[in-house]
């Protein structure tokens, strides 16, 4: 009896480990920008990895299901690594991206039903470093306005532009926006307490001038009232549908540009008044680099090979679809759907709106390649919680029950 007690004891702290692990990995997912802890989620993301399977190991099991799905990532991401071999790219290169794709990828490890992960435990904590982040980030922000001082410096296009400790404006924007979502639709928060963080995450992600942001949890809020049930099948219906209207109508501006500068000018002029111009350019360079990355990738089922995009399209394409498409190939997309491989029939709101707002900010950045696709994942696994099907109850503390459509 002892002997299991102490084992039982060994199993639960080696779970609680990861899930700190967990959350931290997301958070220095996030914080790229600061140069010290550019790469540091890579290797806490593979300890996490190979943590998981020596947990696993060690307690003889393992869900033939997962091990189906994980196996069939694991054989596309070396399929991947063939693929970027095959081209002549630095070494070094390779490495990182690889890194990346197992880390971002590799973590569905996690959800082996074994292993027993408290994925509403991670998502808090995940919560909690975010949302001290986004209040340091709106201090350091007040501070600049009012006293000239700060540690995060903007950068100035078409006004002034925060991005705190994130990559850039555009990536805080979504991390916040995730953050958002979680305070709003998480519980565990009392009205008033919701509305105080809600403020400050809505004001950072205003100082970040981020209209993807904004656009996107306007869509979101949108879409929710008219998606009442939601199934997990249907996630991936929906992102073949957002992909293929997409590639419509990318087609369509191709082929009508003059059209769409002088309709697009009229709408960004509402917004960025005399410098609506200048962003309909950075659009137009974008949809261009984007129809070409479309191009190209269509006829190389290897894909072009990891960092690849600026130097041959001259520029991003800020589309996350369209640079896994081009750098990785077919397989990079059938990478995406086996991630979305999940079993769970139904999904709750907080799962619903996350799928939204990721899936629109996967228009226009590179999600893919980032740990918003991480928490995007724990959510939506959320009714997979230790192979049960249980209520979708995002329980934190103060919170019995979660509400569904």
């Amino acid at each position: 009896m002892k002997v299991i007690s102490f084992r039982n004891l060994s199993v639960q702290l080696n779970r609680s480990l990861l899930e700190i692990l967990l959350s931290i990995y997301v958070v220095l997912g996030a914080l790229t920008g600061i140069p010290i802890l550019s790469h540091t989620f890579y290797f806490v993301g593979i300890l996490v990895v190979f943590s998981s399977y020596i947990i696993l190991y060690s307690m003889r099991g393992f869900s033939r299901k997962m091990f189906i799905v994980h196996f069939e990532i694991l054989l596309v991401i070396f399929g991947i690594l063939l693929g970027f071999l095959l081209r002549d790219v630095p070494f070094s290169l390779i490495f990182t991206r690889i890194m990346t794709l197992l880390c971002i990828f590799g973590i569905t490890i996690c959800f082996a039903p074994e292993l027993q992960i408290d994925i509403e435990n991670v998502l808090r904590l995940i919560r909690k470093m975010l949302l001290f982040i986004s209040i340091v980030m709106f201090i350091d922000i007040m501070m600049q306005k009012i006293v000239g001082i700060g540690i995060w410096k903007p950068i100035m296009y078409l006004g002034y532009r925060y991005s705190g400790p994130f990559y850039d404006s555009n990536y805080a924007a979504v991390y916040l926006g995730c953050t958002l979502l979680l305070v709003v639709l998480g519980g565990g928060y009392k009205v008033g307490k919701k509305v105080f963080f809600a403020t400050i995450l809505l004001l950072d992600i205003f100082f970040c001038g981020s209209l993807t942001a904004f656009l996107g949890l306007f869509i979101t809020f949108l879409m929710m009232l008219f998606l009442k049930n939601l199934s997990f099948n249907r996630i991936i219906y929906i992102h073949i549908i957002f992909l293929v209207m997409y590639v419509f109508i990318l087609c369509l501006w191709n082929n009508n540009q003059e059209l769409f500068y002088d309709a697009g000018i009229g709408i960004l002029s509402k917004v960025y008044h005399e410098g609506a111009e200048a962003k309909y350019i950075s659009l137009q360079m974008r949809f261009a680099a984007q129809y070409k990355a479309l191009e190209i990738g269509v006829q190389s089922f290897w894909g072009e090979g990891p960092h690849q995009l600026v130097p041959q399209l001259g520029r991003d394409t800020h589309n996350s679809f369209f640079s896994i498409f081009f750098e990785e190939g077919y397989l990079g997309m059938l990478l995406i759907m086996l991630s979305l491989k999940f079993q769970a029939r139904k999904i709750c709101k907080l799962a619903k709106s996350m799928v939204i707002f990721v899936t629109i900010s996967i228009f226009m950045l590179d999600i893919h390649y980032t740990t918003v696709y991480t928490i995007l994942l724990f959510v939506i696994q959320l009714e997979n919680i230790a192979g049960t099907k249980h209520e979708c109850v995002y329980r934190l503390k103060g919170v019995d029950k979660y509400e569904w459509n």
